[in-house]
This record gives structure tokens, sequence and C-alpha cells, in this order.
């Protein structure tokens, strides 16, 4: 799953946060390239909306798939605050929308026992 980039997670302590919550799944090869092809970019959300996201997440997950749909319901519902712009808001649908799309992918690597968590 592709999360906040490098960069991003440097400038922006809630990036970090949230990326070593949603612990990134590996999957076999050949359904990691069907992903990629399929999602090519998650993007990056703004300043205001990670701080939201972060305050809002739990600490930790044991399942994936648990925490990908316990982000994007928070994801969600920060988007339909006031305080967040009418861009923004589009933001968060078009990030929340790429996680999604990656689930099915993600589901088929774990019917084939190739899901394994990675940090």
């Amino acid at each position: 799953m592709m999360f906040p980039r490098r960069l991003h997670r440097e400038t922006y302590p809630e990036a970090r946060k949230i990326a070593e919550i949603m612990v990134a799944p590996a999957v076999w090869r050949p359904v990691h390239e069907k992903l990629h092809a399929n999602v090519s970019i998650v993007p990056m959300l703004g300043f205001r909306a990670l701080q939201m996201i972060a305050k809002d997440i739990r600490s930790s997950y044991d399942d994936p798939f648990e925490a990908i749909g316990e982000y994007c319901d928070i994801a969600d519902n920060v988007a339909q605050r006031p305080s967040i712009s009418d861009i923004e808001q589009r933001l968060i649908a078009l990030h929340v929308e790429a996680l999604q799309r990656q689930v099915p992918f993600l589901e088929q690597a774990k019917q084939h026992q190739v899901l394994d968590t990675v940090a």
C-alpha cells in the first residue's frame, strides 16, 4: 500500500505517526504490480487533515484491513468538518478512494496466503 511518501513523513510528525500505525502489508510481486497498475498513487493529505486524523486514529491495529477501514472512516469524518476547505475535502475523498481501491488486491493476496505484515 502506498502511503505518505518519505519526505512527507519527515516533514510532518502527524504523517509519520499515521504511517507507523498503518502497517503496510507486503504482497506477492504479481499482485503488487496489478495493484500499482490500477492505483498508481495515493494523494498526500494537507497538514490540517493530517493533524485531525492523527488525533482521532487508534495507536495500533492487529488487522491491516481493519486499520484501512477505520482510517478511511476517520478521513471521511474529517472531510465533513467545517474547518476543512472544499479543496481539502476533495483531496481527502481522492485519498480515501485510492486506498479503498487497493483493498481488493490486498484481499487477493491474503486469499493466496501471501500477505505478510511489514513495517
